[in-house]
C-alpha cells in the first residue's frame, strides 16, 4: 500500500466493517491516515491536535469517525 507508513510510530490500526479502508493513527505530530485497500493508496491524511488513543467506525465506511484523544476529549469527523 502507497505510503504505509509513520515518521515515528503507528498507534492504532483499525478496518471500516466494509473492508473496504484502513484507518491508521500515529503518533509525533499525532496524526490519522486513511487507506483504500481496492486502490492500494492513502485516500487522506489529517493532523490532529492531541495524541489518538482509540478508534472507532460510526459508519459501514470511513465518512463518521470518532477518535479519543490522551487529553481526554473525543473528537468527531465527518465527510
Amino acid at each position: 500500500i502507497q505510503d504505509f507508513t509513520f515518521p515515528s510510530a503507528a498507534q492504532t490500526i483499525t478496518m471500516t466493517p466494509d473492508l473496504g479502508y484502513i484507518v491508521a493513527t500515529g503518533t509525533y505530530t499525532p496524526r490519522v491516515r486513511v487507506f483504500d485497500t481496492r486502490e492500494l493508496s492513502l485516500k487522506f491524511e489529517v493532523a490532529m491536535d492531541a495524541q489518538p488513543v482509540a478508534t472507532c467506525i460510526l459508519g459501514s465506511d470511513y465518512s463518521r469517525m470518532a477518535f479519543l484523544q490522551d487529553d481526554r476529549h473525543v473528537e468527531l469527523h465527518a465527510r
